[in-house]
Formats: C-alpha cells, sequence, structure tokens
C-alpha cells in the first residue's frame, strides 16, 4: 500500500500541467522527488500527503484546535449532511455524461465538506474519474484534512492567488468562504464551467446569534452576498436553500462554540449560559450556482 505521501505525488501529478508556482506563475514541474519551477521556487509533498504553495505563512486565527472541532461537528457528526445531497443536484444537469470531473474546493478548512460530497458523488455516479483539490491557507486545517481523509488532493494555497492555469477547473465551490470572483472566473473553463457558493441564510446558527449579538445584527443580512455573486455570475443561476433545525448534545455545542468565529470573543460566563439553555440548532444555508458564461 502506498504512503500518503505517494497517494499525495500521485494525485499530484495528474494535476501537474495546470499547476503554477505561487510565486511567479511559471509552470510547476514534478522532478527529482519534489516540485519546482523554471525560476527555482521549490516546494514538497509533506509525509501527510499535501502540497504547501505558501511555507511563508503563518495563521493566527484558525487554529489546529479549531480544525479539529470542525471535523467533528462536520465530518463525524454530520451536521451539515443535508447539503450535499443540495450540491449534487443542482451540477447534475452538468455532469450526468461527464467521465471525468475536475472540482476546486476555495477555503476548504479541515477538508470534511469536499471530502462528504465526494462520498455523495461517487455513490450517485459510478465509475467516474474524480480529481477533487481541496485548497486553503491555514495549513492546521490542511493537515487535518490529510489526517482523515485520501480522496482529494490538499493544498496549501491562497484562495486570491489560485495556483492554477486558465480554464482548468470543471467545477469551483466555495462553501461558507470569501470569493475571489476574478480568480474563480480565470481558472473555470468557460461556457462549461460551474460555481457554486453557499452563504449563510438570515436564521443561520441564530440560537447563538440571539445570544451574544444586538437585536440588530440577530438576523444574518445575505444581500451583499448574492448582490456580489449575481454581479459576477448572472448567467444560468440557480438559487437553492437548506433549512434545518437539528438537535444538539451539550458537548457538540461546545465544539460548534469553539469552531464559530461569532464565538471568539464571548466571556465564559455567557458561553456556561449558552450551554445550559441550547439544545438545538439551525443550519440555514443559501445555495448558490452559475455558469461560467459571462
Amino acid at each position: 500500500m502506498l504512503s500518503k505521501r505517494n497517494q499525495g505525488i500521485h494525485k499530484l501529478q495528474k494535476i501537474e500541467p495546470d499547476l503554477l508556482c505561487p510565486n511567479c506563475e511559471a509552470p510547476l514541474i514534478w522532478k527529482d522527488n519534489q516540485i519546482s519551477c523554471a525560476n527555482q521556487h521549490t516546494f514538497d509533498v509533506a509525509k501527510q500527503g499535501y502540497l504547501n504553495l505558501a511555507p511563508q505563512h503563518h495563521e493566527i486565527h484558525y487554529t489546529k484546535e479549531l480544525f479539529q472541532a470542525r471535523q467533528t461537528i462536520m465530518g463525524d457528526l454530520r451536521l451539515y449532511e443535508g447539503l450535499y445531497s443540495v450540491l449534487l443536484n443542482l451540477i447534475t444537469p452538468e455532469v450526468a455524461d461527464m467521465d471525468n470531473v475536475r472540482v476546486l474546493d476555495l477555503g476548504c478548512g479541515e477538508g470534511s465538506h469536499l471530502q462528504l460530497l465526494h462520498e455523495h458523488w461517487t455513490k450517485r455516479y459510478l465509475k467516474r474519474n474524480l480529481e477533487f483539490i481541496g485548497l486553503d491557507l491555514a495549513k492546521d486545517g490542511i493537515t487535518t484534512a490529510a489526517k482523515y481523509y485520501q480522496s482529494p488532493l490538499w493544498l496549501v494555497a491562497d484562495l486570491s492567488h489560485i495556483p492554477f492555469s486558465d480554464n482548468s477547473m470543471d467545477g469551483v465551490l466555495s462553501i461558507l468562504s470569501p470569493s475571489n470572483y476574478k480568480e474563480i472566473k480565470r481558472v473555470l473553463k468557460k461556457e462549461t464551467g460551474w460555481f457554486i457558493k453557499v452563504i449563510p441564510g438570515t436564521d443561520y446558527l441564530k440560537e447563538l446569534r440571539e445570544r451574544v449579538l444586538p437585536e440588530s445584527q440577530i438576523g444574518h443580512d445575505p444581500t451583499s452576498s448574492l448582490t456580489r455573486f449575481h454581479d459576477n455570475f448572472c448567467c444560468s443561476y440557480k438559487q437553492e436553500t437548506l433549512y434545518q433545525r437539528l438537535p444538539i448534545e451539550q458537548d457538540d455545542l461546545q465544539l460548534l462554540i469553539n469552531m464559530t468565529p461569532l464565538m471568539w470573543h464571548v466571556d465564559e460566563e455567557t458561553i456556561t449560559q449558552i450551554l445550559n439553555e441550547i439544545n438545538q440548532i439551525t443550519i440555514d444555508l443559501i445555495v448558490l450556482f452559475a455558469m461560467n458564461k459571462n
């Protein structure tokens, strides 16, 4: 059985023709057990199987503990389980007849969303050649992804300078993550490339929001995100929603609090009160879909 590093190298070699150096945008080539460009910028595949294209970046806010909490909530408990069928239903008309599909998840964090989408995808479409790539600037997120999930290729890289050539992606995902629309449109295939963005709906995590935010801010306002998406992808536009109120145990609620930026500056007394009072949580998501036609 191949080591994780060799598995990563095997997946890396498949995408190598479209991989660009983050420093100079020259093509990256796998040679002599490392990947480098003509300008001698060199990068290594870690023993865990991921490629770090941002070795100088040091993340402050997004820690190993945060990503471990996310992996438990999203990967083990599958709190967002209903999302993946919604995504596949939107994608199906574009990929139903495709044997080879390359999908890039921008801001993939610890990788649970991409891995679970991969699992749902392979159950619905058998015998497909899938190239799923997860990208995040937070190294701790990517190392957590590589620890738990072997199906996708994991990259540490900057979302605002995607290290892939023009028109190289069949699909791009952005799930509860910032989006650089210019870069997304650049790497998507023209006409046939598709983009899915998932943003919070009005009631997203409202049980937490109503305890820590002023009344005027409890309801999340998605207007600006919707406007930006439509301004950049106005053709073949579709919109779906996922709205669920789910029971949650106290230990799992603590993990959700640990992983949610909304709660980072909340005092311990308030957190204790929340843990004692809340036993359900609202997942309210807006799923936006468009083709790269404009």
